[in-house]
């Protein structure tokens, strides 16, 4: 499955997408794996900075 994340990172608003192969995930797992990989991504911390997931959207 393929997802749309919009997300707000310290004010600026942006958008990443991921893939995930697990198709039996909940969505609270899906949330939290999605928030990690995003910090990874935009090489940010989790806990001190102001990350916020605006919207998930599957693509396929």
């Amino acid at each position: 499955m393929e997802y749309e994340v919009k997300y707000k990172l310290n004010g600026t608003v942006g958008v990443y997408y991921i893939n995930f192969s697990n198709n039996n995930l909940q969505m609270r797992d899906i949330k939290y794996s999605i928030k990690v990989e995003l910090a990874k991504y935009l090489k940010c911390n989790i806990e001190m900075d102001k990350l916020e997931i605006l919207s998930i959207n599957k693509i396929s």
